[in-house]
């Protein structure tokens, strides 16, 4: 990941999180829209996906949420703990 390789911490976070929009939308959990909250498609999440994909995609999001724009910043160990969990929620998506 290049932003990690550059400390840019929260550029690497924001670019897995599209990621995993990407992939939430390829399993067809959402319908990608750039107008929807992160808000909104943790809800469509909740309306289709199992449980462990909620509770995966809904752990995700809150971390995000809280790096992105409660701190507006992000460390090596966000960025960590992020990738982490984008793969455990890749993990049961596939």
């Amino acid at each position: 990941m290049e932003c990690a390789s550059k400390d840019d911490f929260l550029g690497a976070m924001h670019y897995l999180y599209g990621a995993m929009l990407v992939l939430i939308d390829e399993k067809q959990l959402v319908s990608l829209n750039l107008s929807r909250t992160n808000g909104e498609i943790e809800e469509m999440v909740r309306q289709k996906g199992r449980e462990e994909v909620q509770e995966s995609f809904h752990q995700c999001n809150v971390m995000f949420e809280d790096v992105f724009y409660r701190k507006n910043e992000a460390d090596p160990a966000d960025f960590e703990d992020f990738r982490t969990r984008y793969y455990e929620l890749k993990k049961v998506l596939c």
